[in-house]
């Protein structure tokens, strides 16, 4: 079977496209459109025979679309990635797999294709044996592979006994990958089904497994249920209370944010590591000028206040706070490296009523160059 690089939209390759609509060149010119082909992996005639065999598979024609399939002078990887998921959306497990062993070159895709066509029909050990198989030929599953891995499953006890048997034990790297993913395919009942993998599989103790989950949980708006995990969890570090106060503040939860704030600063953790910008942004929404404070002295005592997000959000809470004599000061050292200290400071102008000053301030941030956004422009609109 000849193999050539997979199709590309560079802008040689669509230009050999158009060419060959337009009358005969020279031998020379010839010569330079075939030059061109080799270099770039491009073979329209290879393009053109994939798009026909997708075709027939979308109109449900199997054995046309294999006929067409083994008549290709020349195939890539895409043109049996196709043929392949034809088969499995068939349900034809076995031609699917007979035509992934010829496979001289494999992508990602096609490994996570073949595993994913056996996880979704129940057949878990085959899923996690061409999985371990693609750790051992070199291709590095991505958060999808891990994902599609375990989307078929729905009682995990057979996970860890399948796993178990081929010599596969999921690490805390692997849990840690499978929320990502889970995040990413904004799938709340796939990561739920994933923290009774954790449990079953004793990683629960695992602090870096559970901060996974408490993750996974705050990106979903699951406030409930990162509470009670934050609560369960038998080691809590840094991170654990970073996760849990930035996920009251991003659902306006903000005095329970401040408040567990509060229960963090007791606690033996790096204070470095402690999450200012969103700590300020809650105070400067519940206009808690006296936390606010409180956290500014301690972004100075960590030297977090050289950190621009930071900056930034002290000039917003100041100025939310009413408190544009400090905002101004911290403005100073900010007003050139960007356009977001202008804008929590003229927004704040506005909001307070302040809208001379507020103009004034946008028309000396044009005079400084620097570039407003649609913020910027929302802030001092009618």
């Amino acid at each position: 079977m000849n193999y050539i690089k997979p199709c590309t939209r560079k802008n040689n390759a669509i230009h050999n496209l158009v060419t060959l609509s337009l009358p005969p060149r020279s031998p020379k010119q010839n010569l330079h459109v075939d030059a061109s082909i080799i270099k770039t992996g491009f073979d329209p005639n290879t393009c053109r025979s994939n798009f026909q065999v997708k075709t027939f598979l979308q109109r449900g024609d199997l054995n046309g679309a294999r006929k067409l399939f083994d008549e290709m002078p020349h195939k890539n990887t895409i043109s049996t990635n196709i043929m392949i998921m034809g088969y499995i959306k068939s349900g034809n497990l076995s031609e699917a797999r007979s035509l992934f062993n010829t496979m001289i070159e494999r992508t990602a895709v096609t490994w996570t294709m073949l595993i994913g066509g056996y996880a979704q029909n129940n057949r878990f050990r085959e899923a996690f044996s061409l999985f371990a198989e693609m750790h051992r030929h070199g291709t590095d599953p991505d958060h999808v592979t891990l994902a599609t891995l375990l989307s078929g499953f729905t009682e995990f006890d057979s996970v860890n006994e399948v796993a178990q048997d081929l010599g596969f034990m999921p690490t805390e790297f692997t849990f840690a990958a499978v929320l990502t993913a889970g995040i990413q395919l904004d799938d709340i009942e796939f990561g739920q089904q994933v923290h009774g993998l954790v449990v079953k599989s004793n990683f629960v103790w695992n602090v870096f497994v559970a901060n996974a989950l408490l993750d996974f949980y705050s990106k979903h708006n699951r406030v409930a249920d990162a509470r009670k995990l934050f609560d369960e969890m038998p080691e809590l570090d840094g991170i654990s209370y970073n996760v849990l106060i930035t996920c009251y503040a991003w659902n306006g939860r903000h005095e329970e944010s401040l408040e567990l704030f509060r229960e963090l600063q007791f606690t033996r953790f790096d204070r470095r590591q402690f999450p200012f910008a969103t700590l300020l942004s809650t105070a400067a929404n519940a206009s808690n000028l006296e936390m606010g404070r409180q956290i500014h002295s301690q972004t100075i005592v960590t030297a977090a206040i050289s950190e621009i997000l930071v900056g930034n959000s002290l000039v917003d809470m100041y100025a939310k706070c009413d408190k544009f004599g400090e905002a101004n000061r911290i403005f100073a050292d900010l007003a050139h490296q960007s356009s977001v200290p202008w804008t929590a400071l003229i927004s704040a102008y506005v909001q307070t009523g302040l809208h001379e000053d507020g103009l004034k301030l946008f028309i000396e941030m044009q005079r400084a160059k620097i570039g407003a956004e649609a913020a910027t422009y929302a802030s001092i609109g009618p």
